[in-house]
C-alpha cells in the first residue's frame, strides 16, 4: 500500500521552499536544502509580478486566452525525470513555470497522469491518475507552481492496486494552465519600460502595439488635457483619402493635399477662418417681394440670383433686420431665387502680408496693396502653351446667358518677339465683337484675339502669326 509521508519528509519540503527557495526534487540526506539545484522563490520580485493577473478568468478555460495557455487532459504536459537526482521517479519537471494555482480558481489544480511515455493524447484513458489527497490512489505529491516541477512527497513511488506503479516505459503527464501574459510592474514617467492593459509607456513614448488602435486622453467632468512646452504638438496629417472615416466634431489635423490644418465641424472639413457658403432657395408666390431668410447676413454678406442671373446688391434687393430680403420689384411665381450666404466663417482681417515688402493693409474703406499683384493664365490646353502652328484655336468659351462681357489680358512670346495687350470681347446673344488696346510689342506680332457664338456659348480664340508661340492669358467676367 501507499506510503504516507512523514512530518520529517513535510518539514524537508518547507525547509527547502522557504529557507532557502528552493523546489524539493528528494528527500534529504540524499538532496541537502543547499543543493537543490531549482529555484522557487518566495519574494514578490517586481519582475516576477503577474502583471495581466486581473484577466484571469475564475474558471479555467476550454482553450488558449492571452493570459493562459491551456494544457487539457487530452494535450497535457509529458514531464522529465532528471538522472542526476538520486531517486529520479520522485521528482518531474514540466520544463514550464508559473503555471496556474488553485489560488484563481478551484479548476486550475492540476490533474497529475501516469501513463506510457509518448502517449499524451490518450492518458486519460490509459493511463492512472493520481491524487495529492483524498480517496483513490492518494499519492501524497507537492506541485510548485512556480518552478513547474512535482514531488512524492515519499521515499516510495506511488502505488496503485496496492502495488507501486512502475515508471518503466511511463511517464508523469500533467493538465492544467500556465500563465502566459506580462511580467512586473507597469511603468511610467521616467521608468524605462511597462505595459498597462494595451498601452506601452518607454521612457517619453506612449503606443500601442494593436493595428490602427487609438490612445484616449478622456478627463470626467470639467477636466481638461492640458500641453505644455514652448515648440509645438505634432498633428496626425494626410489626404483627404486619409481622413477618419467617423470622425467627431473637433478632430484636428493637417492636410497634405490643401497645405493647411483642418478640422471637422460636423458635417465636413474646414480650414480655420475658411468661408462656409449655404444656399437658400425662395420660390415667390407673386405678389411679395420681402421673404424671410434662414440666416442672418448682411446686403453685402449674400449673393442672390434669380433664374441664374446674378442681381445688383442695393438696386435689385437689400436685406433689412439682417434676416429678410426686400425686392425692388415683385418676383414672379416662375422665377427661382436663390441666396447664398457667403460670410457664414469668414475671418475679418486688418492686413494681410507675404514676406517682409509685399502686403495688403485696410485703412477705412480703402485697400492699399503694396508690392506685385501677379496672376498665372488659365489657358493650358496645351503642354506649356505652346502654339506649334498657325492653326487657330479656342482660348476660352463660356455661357452666353451667365456672362455679357470679358476682359482678358494676353501675353504671346516667340523667341526674342514678345507681344502682350488687353482684349474686350462683348455680345448680344447673336453676334461677339472684339477690341484690343494697350498693346505693346517688342519685334514681331505674333497673334490677334477674335469671338464668335457657337450655339449658346461664346468661342474666344486666338490665331498666332509665327509658329511656335507661347501663349498666356488670364481673364475677368462681367454678368448680364
Amino acid at each position: 500500500m501507499a506510503q504516507n509521508a512523514s512530518d520529517s519528509q513535510k518539514v524537508d519540503y518547507l525547509w527547502k521552499k522557504i529557507v532557502y527557495g528552493a523546489a524539493k526534487t528528494d528527500i534529504s540526506g540524499n538532496i541537502d536544502a543547499t543543493n537543490e539545484p531549482n529555484p522557487s522563490p518566495l519574494q514578490i520580485r517586481a519582475d516576477r509580478i503577474l502583471q495581466d493577473s486581473g484577466s484571469i478568468l475564475g474558471v479555467i478555460p476550454a482553450s488558449n486566452s492571452s493570459v493562459v495557455t491551456v494544457y487539457p487532459t487530452t494535450f497535457p504536459v509529458e514531464c522529465t525525470s532528471t538522472a542526476a537526482i538520486p531517486t529520479p521517479t520522485l521528482t518531474w519537471q514540466t520544463g514550464r513555470t508559473f503555471w496556474v494555482p488553485p489560488e484563481f480558481g478551484s479548476t486550475y489544480q492540476i490533474k497529475v497522469y501516469i501513463a506510457p511515455s509518448g502517449n499524451a493524447a490518450n492518458v486519460a484513458s490509459k493511463g492512472t491518475q493520481v491524487f495529492a489527497t483524498g480517496s483513490g490512489y492518494n499519492d501524497l505529491w507537492v506541485f510548485d507552481y512556480q518552478s513547474g516541477i512535482l514531488n512524492f512527497n515519499s521515499n516510495n513511488t506511488p502505488y496503485a492496486s496496492g502495488a507501486p506503479i512502475s515508471f518503466t516505459g511511463n511517464s508523469v503527464y500533467i493538465s492544467g494552465a500556465v500563465y502566459a501574459g506580462a511580467f512586473g510592474l507597469p511603468t511610467a514617467g521616467n521608468l524605462t519600460a511597462g505595459v498597462t492593459g494595451n498601452i506601452t509607456f518607454s521612457n517619453t513614448t506612449i503606443s500601442t502595439a494593436f493595428t490602427n488602435g487609438n490612445i484616449y486622453f478622456s478627463p470626467t467632468g470639467t477636466g481638461t488635457v492640458q500641453f505644455t512646452g514652448n515648440l509645438g504638438i505634432g498633428l496626425p496629417y494626410g489626404t483627404n483619402a486619409t481622413r477618419p472615416t467617423n470622425p467627431i466634431i473637433g478632430y484636428t489635423r493637417f492636410n497634405t493635399a490643401r497645405q493647411s490644418i483642418e478640422y471637422w465641424d460636423g458635417s465636413q472639413w474646414l480650414a480655420p477662418g475658411e468661408a462656409v457658403i449655404s444656399s437658400q432657395i425662395i420660390n415667390p408666390d407673386g405678389a411679395a417681394n420681402v421673404f424671410n431668410l434662414s440666416s442672418n447676413t448682411t446686403t453685402t454678406g449674400v449673393l442672390v440670383s434669380i433664374n441664374g442671373t446674378l442681381q445688383q446688391p442695393t438696386t435689385s434687393y437689400n436685406i433689412e433686420g439682417n434676416n429678410q430680403i426686400r425686392f425692388t420689384e415683385i418676383p414672379l411665381t416662375t422665377d427661382t431665387i436663390e441666396v447664398r450666404y457667403i460670410s457664414i466663417g469668414a475671418t475679418t482681417v486688418g492686413g494681410l502680408q507675404y514676406g517682409s515688402t509685399t502686403y495688403v493693409t485696410l485703412d477705412s474703406a480703402n485697400v492699399n496693396i503694396i508690392g506685385n499683384i501677379q496672376t498665372t493664365g488659365f489657358y493650358n490646353n496645351l503642354a506649356n502653351n505652346l502654339l506649334p502652328n498657325l492653326a487657330t484655336v479656342t482660348i476660352d468659351s463660356y455661357s452666353s446667358s451667365s456672362y455679357r462681357t470679358a476682359k482678358y489680358v494676353v501675353q504671346a512670346v516667340q523667341a526674342s518677339d514678345v507681344q502682350s495687350y488687353e482684349t474686350l470681347v462683348t455680345h448680344n446673344n447673336t453676334t461677339a465683337v472684339t477690341t484690343t488696346y494697350g498693346v505693346l510689342t517688342i519685334g514681331n506680332s505674333l497673334g490677334n484675339v477674335s469671338a464668335t457664338i457657337i450655339g449658346n456659348n461664346v468661342q474666344v480664340q486666338f490665331t498666332p502669326i509665327t509658329a511656335n508661340t507661347y501663349l498666356t492669358v488670364s481673364r475677368n467676367f462681367y454678368p448680364l
